[in-house]
């Protein structure tokens, strides 16, 4: 039995009669070599991917004090950080005086540059960083190709559907040649983000045919269709995100299948990590799936003043007895020296997003 491959077509372009399949954005956004004041861009990658590394030192303004400082905002993980160039050419943060330059900017990353006045100032992307604008409605689709109205009713929608099924329909209105959601009032033009990933649907109003292009380099790409039997292996070594901080929760990610022991303090034997209060101390990053299919991620750290797994919350709960639930997503981000953590044999943990594909 041989290995199977799937090669999926790009397409600028989209013919739409009636209700289309469902797409995905895959790429195409226009790499950028600079980053403008107050823009929030999007990081897909690249060599010069720390915060000493990522923008070009000498042309920041530096000083002793935040409040004189170029910053860089960086939106990864569901957590936002802001670093200040202080004036001896480390980073830092509001209340800590540790050098962050080491503080890893993972794919996918939201970055923000911001001058310390607000005066207008663009700045040098390093290395081979692939940096672009976040895709909006104005960005990504262009307007003409849509059959406009008063409502969604009257009119070519664009239909988003995020990760837990919900969906949002998105009409061109006649009067103002603005983007508007079905039942809101605003113009969502530059308000909604077309991120990768994201699913999309094409409806013709009357069914008759409309064709659909994309602006610049995007291209979308057919959902993958069909009866899908993924086998994942399961793991009793997890590889952690090295040296980074304990905010980033990219990179490499587990999932719990169920087993036992299936508790923190169980599963994870302590002498294998560094040990410290929040700063200091290698970190589990855990995501409990809830009713609706989304997760609710936490912060956990073996406290070094308390001798126990500790979750990073007011009053410093003990979390050794804290149960992965089954569909639990698990990262693990280290502070220092790279290390491997092993696992017992009971329980199943496996690598999301993995395995063998087969389609029927």
């Amino acid at each position: 039995m041989g290995s199977l491959s799937l090669k999926k077509q790009n397409f600028s372009s989209v013919t739409v009669a009636g209700t289309s399949p469902a797409y995905i954005f895959a790429g195409g956004e226009t790499a950028l070599t600079q980053l403008q004041n107050g823009i929030t861009y999007k990081f897909f990658g690249g060599s010069n991917n720390t915060i000493g590394t990522f923008l070009n030192t000498n042309e920041l303004t530096r000083s002793m004090s935040s409040a004189n400082s170029d910053r860089l905002t960086v939106q990864q993980g569901g957590f936002t950080v802001s670093y200040y160039g202080y004036s001896d050419n480390t980073w830092r943060t509001i209340g800590n005086s540790s050098d962050q330059s080491s503080v890893i900017i993972t794919e996918g990353a939201s970055i923000t540059f911001n001058t310390w006045d607000g005066a207008a100032k663009n700045v040098t992307v390093q290395g081979t960083n692939y940096v672009a604008i976040i895709n909006n409605l104005n960005t990504f689709f262009n307007k003409d190709n849509f059959r406009k109205g008063t409502i969604a009713a009257d009119s070519d929608v664009v239909q988003t559907i995020n990760a837990v099924g919900a969906t949002h329909n998105f009409f061109v209105r006649a009067s103002d040649n603005t983007w508007r959601r079905n039942g809101s009032s605003f113009d969502q033009g530059s308000t909604v983000a077309i991120n990768r990933n994201q699913k999309i649907v094409f409806v013709s109003y009357d069914e008759s045919p409309i064709v659909i292009n994309m602006i610049g380099n995007n291209f979308l790409q057919k959902n993958i269709q069909g009866k899908t039997n993924i086998k994942k292996q399961n793991q009793t070594i997890l590889k952690p995100n090295q040296i980074i901080s304990p905010s980033t929760t990219y990179g490499n990610q587990y999932i719990f299948k169920g087993g036992t022991p299936n508790t923190i303090g169980a599963l994870f034997d302590y002498s294998q990590f560094q040990i410290g209060e929040l700063v200091a101390a290698d970190v589990l990053v855990i995501g409990f799936k809830n009713s609706l299919g989304s997760y609710s991620f936490s912060q956990y750290f073996y406290s070094s003043s308390l001798n126990r797994w500790t979750r990073n919350a007011f009053g410093t709960p003990d979390a050794t007895n804290t149960i992965l639930t089954e569909d639990a997503i698990i990262r693990i981000n280290l502070r220092n020296t790279y290390k491997e953590i092993s696992i017992p044999s009971g329980p199943i943990i496996q690598k999301l997003d993995s395995g063998k594909l087969n389609i029927n």
